[in-house]
């Protein structure tokens, strides 16, 4: 009998493992889309001086097929090959939509329909209702677009336009490696990123959307710098794993980085009961192209200057 009752409390521990969370390590996809003037892609060309749409749009490409809806992700986007030093710099529009910790505020996030409008907005940032949780920075949480020079703050080399919480002015991982264990610093940098989160569908349905396709938790614009490159300067928009939320603590050597799904309709995804997948994250660009007016303008001020020199 007592061999049995062993039995029956390790049979109990097995089952408790069996209710916390479970991973996949393909399952979520994050793509960062253009809006080309007719519909959201991959990819769209513009002149100088003009401004382009972006979002971010979230799938489940895992093989479960009972999950309620997105959780939890954890991210921030990164523009590279930008104008950091020309006379009118690129500008990105990150909008107040981080500024909110409840999603009972819809006035501080982008409406829902406009993650599907390709036009310029009044508003920008997080889309309702996946502003469930607040940026956890050390003063306010607004979404705000940092720049990067010549590896500054950790970045790779080259020029960066970064959006985050304003409490991360630091990349995660400055080594640029996802290091096992990680720091603190680390951690913080992640969660002052930007977080995409919405409540459970029992909690308040009014504050919920369902599904695990073609969500979009995130919209600004990107507006490029007048000065007239020589030839098309591509612009890089995209993400990559170090703004993941971590499954390990700071001295922890569990390195997995995760999004949280929803599995039952009294699941935020973020509970013992949620579902954790990796994250593929799909990258877009914008083509800076010279019109042939300013290539001529260029040319003639070309030779201006090399007139003036053999004076």
């Amino acid at each position: 009998m007592k061999t049995l009752a062993v039995s029956m409390v390790a049979l109990a521990g097995l089952a408790a493992v069996a209710q916390a969370q479970t991973y996949e390590a393909v399952g979520g996809r994050v793509s960062f889309q253009v809006f080309n003037g007719t519909s959201w892609t991959n990819s769209a060309s513009i002149n100088p001086g003009d401004t382009v749409q972006w979002r971010a749009v979230v799938d489940y490409v895992g093989t479960r097929t009972d999950l309620f809806g997105v959780g939890q992700v954890a991210w921030q986007a990164e523009f590279g090959n930008v104008d950091n030093a020309g006379g009118a710099i690129d500008n990105v529009s990150a909008g107040q939509g981080l500024i909110s910790g409840n999603n009972a505020s819809p006035s501080n996030m982008v409406p829902t329909a406009d993650g599907q409008n390709g036009g310029a907005l009044g508003l920008y940032g997080r889309v309702f209702p996946f502003g469930l949780a607040a940026t956890s920075a050390a003063s306010s949480n607004i979404a705000t677009v940092f720049r990067h020079s010549g590896g500054a703050n950790g970045a790779p080399a080259g020029e960066w336009l970064r959006v985050g919480g304003n409490g991360t002015s630091v990349w995660p991982n400055a080594s640029g490696a996802l290091v096992s264990p990680t720091t603190t610093a680390d951690l913080q940098a992640i969660l002052r990123g930007v977080q995409s989160n919405q409540t459970a569908q029992a909690l308040n349905p009014a504050q919920w959307i369902g599904g695990t396709s073609g969500l979009v938790i995130f919209r600004g614009s990107f507006t490029a710098s007048t000065d007239v490159p020589v030839s098309d300067r591509v612009v890089s928009l995209g993400s990559d794993q170090r703004y993941l939320n971590r499954w390990g603590n700071a001295s922890s050597t569990d390195n997995r980085r995760y999004m949280a799904w929803q599995t039952a309709a009294g699941d935020t995804g973020t509970g013992a009961t949620g579902h954790r997948t990796g994250v593929e994250f799909v990258g877009g660009s914008i083509t800076i192209v010279p019109t042939p007016a300013s290539v001529a303008l260029m040319g003639l001020g070309g030779l201006v200057a090399a007139r003036r020199r053999r004076a």
